[in-house]
């Protein structure tokens, strides 16, 4: 019930989910003359937004750019001038459609599309799709609470059953309707925790189906203008990390959905989210076993970013030259290629910053086998993420290098962006010179030799 009231709220509130054909859409809201509003487009992660004022008669116009035309997508009209708050969440289904409301306070029965079903067929699909759910959680919860041998227990049973049934067959009906609106809804309930299995799996089946369905399924120009790209994306990431460990399997699996997208633009957007969980997580394995495909592509014209760990930081390599920021403020350049001086046969750089658990256990691994480093011929350089002087200093005094640099500028230093480092701690093994041997989250691959 209390669902119910929340997505009921969301449909108006933040829209009716779906959308219509489009290049115009022209709106009708007299109670709503004077509003200020944001019109907004989905594209991958860009959101382009146009502002307008709705005018004392309530008529007026919503345009989708001609680069975008015919556009087939997820649209979101907000009211930006009010406390109450108020907009559409509309699909967008190729053509031109119109949208009425009469009243101050609308139902979603109050929203009148003309030239457009996709939003009203996506209301009815949610609708059918909550009613199945609400059920089968009131008859779950019921079945837990009561034991089998319950005079009720077979009648929650018998109605536990059939909302399995219903939803198998409500499932299977979604993923065959092949219109926009059928393809949202299973995107949306990704999101949610929905999922396309049946109703009976595990937490487990569900999620490696849903990387299955993302891999083979995903229509992915709807997952573009459906305004879950990023979110989708980070979800199939999750979920192929969580399998057992097989880098050969994600490289399959990235390549499959890469062909996919012969789109430039779309290709570029999703290598780059991609890059960014997989950035996020420490899985610089995974993207030291992509990169090869990425550059192969020829899709991606400017790596930068998250993506310039492609150019800049890939194995074989030359590694940047670093900025080093002396207690005057005084900057000088410090080339990769004599990073590894006075007799040292390699260089192994530890991007960190204070207070980062993980951090402070990997230098604490690499104190306590400092010798053995040393034996190897291995310079350490470390490159603080810090913000703070005095936290600086107090951590770097620990240490049994002399080579620890910290420009004060966290993360978005120089060098952390010439690195692609946004995650911490990042590990870089360098050769005599300066040659990028791999990338790490740990020092383990050095110590464990």
């Amino acid at each position: 019930m209390r669902r119910t009231k929340k997505i009921t709220y969301l449909f108006f509130a933040l829209g009716a989910f779906q959308t219509a054909n489009a290049q115009k859409i022209s709106m009708y809201f007299p109670e709503f003359a004077g509003k200020t509003y944001d019109f907004v487009l989905f594209q991958g992660q860009n959101t382009p937004v146009q502002k307008g004022t709705i005018p004392p008669d309530g008529r007026f116009v919503l345009e989708v750019p001609k680069e975008y035309a015919p556009y087939q997508g997820m649209s979101r009209w907000l009211i930006t001038n009010s406390a109450e708050g108020g907009g559409l969440d509309m699909v967008i289904d190729k053509k031109d459609f119109s949208v009425d409301c009469l009243v101050k306070k609308p139902s979603n029965n109050d929203i009148v599309y003309k030239g457009n079903t996709q939003n009203k067929m996506l209301d009815s699909l949610y609708t059918t799709q909550t009613k199945i759910l609400d059920k089968f959680s009131v008859m779950s919860q019921a079945m837990r609470v009561y034991p089998k041998t319950d005079k009720n227990y077979g009648i929650y049973k018998e109605e536990y059953d059939k909302q399995v049934s219903s939803y198998d067959d409500f499932r299977e009906c979604l993923l065959n309707l092949n219109t926009y609106a059928s393809k949202v809804l299973v995107i949306s309930n990704f999101t949610t925790g929905v999922g396309v299995s049946s109703l009976k799996v595990d937490e487990a089946k569900k999620a490696k189906d849903v990387g299955v369905f993302i891999t083979n399924d995903m229509d992915w120009q709807a997952l573009y203008t459906s305004g879950h790209w990023g979110t989708i994306i980070g979800s199939w990431v999750d979920i192929e990390s969580m399998m057992p460990v097989d880098e050969n399997l994600f490289l399959q699996n990235f390549k499959k959905i890469g062909d996919k997208l012969k789109s430039p633009i779309m290709y570029t957007s999703f290598v780059d989210r991609v890059t960014h969980s997989l950035t996020a997580q420490g899985k610089d394995d995974l993207i030291e076993k992509i990169a090869p495909a990425v550059l192969a592509s020829q899709k991606i014209t400017e790596y930068k970013g998250d993506l310039s760990v492609y150019k800049n930081t890939v194995p074989g390599s030359q590694a940047p030259d670093l900025m080093i920021t002396d207690s005057n403020g005084s900057i000088k350049t410090l080339k990769s290629s004599e990073f590894a001086d006075q007799g040292y046969e390699n260089t192994m750089l530890v991007f960190y910053q204070w207070g980062c658990g993980h951090c402070e256990s990997v230098l604490n691994s690499i104190l306590d086998k400092y010798s053995v480093i040393e034996k190897k011929k291995i310079k350490i350089i470390a490159i603080s993420g810090d913000t703070d002087m005095e936290i600086f200093k107090n951590s770097s005094g620990k240490f049994k290098w002399k080579d620890s640099y910290c420009d004060l500028k966290g993360t978005s230093g120089p060098n952390f962006k010439n690195y692609s480092v946004s995650g911490t701690p990042t590990i870089f093994l360098l050769d005599k010179k300066g040659v990028i041997l791999t990338r790490k989250a740990d020092a383990g691959f050095v110590l464990n030799k």
